[in-house]
């Protein structure tokens, strides 16, 4: 394991001592995953990382799948996107990518599926860079975060700013 790492690992217990990994919570089921090229098991769709998330996709049975990790596959932001985590997501039935990185807000909407980036939590909010073509908001005015309600048919997600505001809202309907 990298040195660099080891305080991290020190701090949480992560299942199996993986960068990545995955749990159900009601109708959701997340997956972590891990976007830093440093990554032992690769972030490209031939890697390890890959083949242990398509098997652990395929095998779910929850209504909705959220997908979580650092580095954002699309963004307008100051880092731009990260194409090595360009997986075919709308093929394997995700609703929900959601990542960091940038310090801004912004929703891009891709073969139906929703990405989130959201970096706007804490440290000095940074302007736009590339305007994505599938981005469907862009918001660096105030920091915030996002406030996710579940039901066993229905994802609502919403962008609050530290005005409360909310800043932008999105629903995923499920018929189940």
């Amino acid at each position: 394991m990298p040195g660099h790492r080891l305080p991290y690992m020190a701090y949480f217990t992560l299942p199996r001592q993986q960068f990545y990994y995955d749990f159900v919570k009601g109708p959701v089921h997340f997956f972590a995953l891990d976007s830093d090229d440093h990554e032992p098991h690769g972030i490209t769709m031939d890697s390890v990382q890959y083949q242990w998330f398509v098997k652990q996709v395929k095998a779910s049975n929850a209504p909705f799948k959220i997908v979580y990790f650092h580095h954002p596959p699309y963004s307008s932001g100051a880092h731009g996107p990260t194409k090595a985590m360009q997986w075919n997501f709308a093929e394997l039935g995700i609703d929900l990518v959601m990542a960091g990185h940038d310090h801004s807000y912004e929703r891009i909407e891709r073969d139906g599926v929703v990405y989130i980036i959201n970096g706007a939590g804490g440290q000095g909010l940074t302007k736009l860079k590339d305007n994505d073509p599938a981005s469907k908001i862009y918001y660096n005015r105030h920091h915030g975060f996002n406030l996710i309600t579940v039901t066993k048919n229905t994802l609502l997600i919403e962008f609050i700013d530290t005005k409360k505001r909310v800043q932008d809202l999105r629903v995923i309907q499920k018929h189940i």
